[in-house]
């Protein structure tokens, strides 16, 4: 007997219409898991300092060797010009061939600027990746800092997402007013979009260094939009 009315009771319970009120409840619970995503627990990849300098000292020695393959190529077979010329003279009535006395110390001379242009080419590269080292580390501090103030907010972003959840608790009950309930979801969308951007904008820093540094660019970290 006590079986049957335990399935009787249960069938009824399991039976009751689909009301508003469940409706309400659904909505409300998966509005507060939707705006209480953990923004917190994101992770920024930045890179080593010293990888970026070393990404920028393998562009620049290679820079400098292209520019100096480039310019012995354009200084090959100058000797040829240092070669007897060919001529006649009317008077012989033959060939004869004019050497200029002078090549030799041209060639020498020659010799020592090419010595010179190719410690210019290695000098100034080098200076440029000084530079831009320089440039690196500013923006690779800023980036540091950055992401030091998104995670210093983590504590009171999470304590307002705990909030949240109980004004949700406190909406399902009926203990609060839906314009109160409102302000509270607008306020709680206003801080995810607002660490949104922060994230989005620590990426963009983190991608532009990494660019700005000649490192080939494979992130994968993830963006919101």
């Amino acid at each position: 007997m006590f079986s049957i009315l335990h399935n009787i009771n249960y069938r009824k319970n399991f039976q009751k219409p689909f009301t508003s009120k469940h409706f309400k409840k659904i909505i409300i619970s998966s509005l507060c898991l939707c705006l209480s995503f953990n923004l917190s627990a994101q992770s920024f990849d930045l890179p080593d300092i010293d990888s970026l300098f070393d990404s920028i000292d393998s562009f620049y020695n290679n820079l400098s060797e292209a520019e100096t393959n480039e310019f012995k190529q354009s200084t090959k077979g100058r000797w040829l010009n240092y070669l007897p010329s060919p001529g006649y003279s009317p008077f012989t009535g033959g060939f004869t061939f004019s050497l200029n006395l002078s090549a030799p110390i041209q060639e020498a001379k020659s010799k020592k600027l090419s010595v010179l242009k190719i410690a210019s080419i290695n000098k100034i590269n080098m200076l440029q990746a000084s530079s831009l080292k320089n440039e690196v580390f500013a923006d690779y501090e800023a980036c540091r800092l950055s992401i030091f103030e998104y995670h210093s907010k983590d504590s009171s972003v999470q304590l307002k997402h705990k909030a949240f959840n109980l004004y949700c608790r406190q909406y399902e009950r009926n203990e609060i007013t839906p314009s109160a309930f409102i302000a509270n979801q607008i306020e709680m969308e206003t801080l995810n979009a607002q660490r949104i951007a922060e994230a989005n904008n620590i990426y963009k820093s983190i991608l532009s260094l990494i660019i700005k540094s000649k490192k080939p660019v494979n992130s994968n970290a993830p963006a919101f939009n």
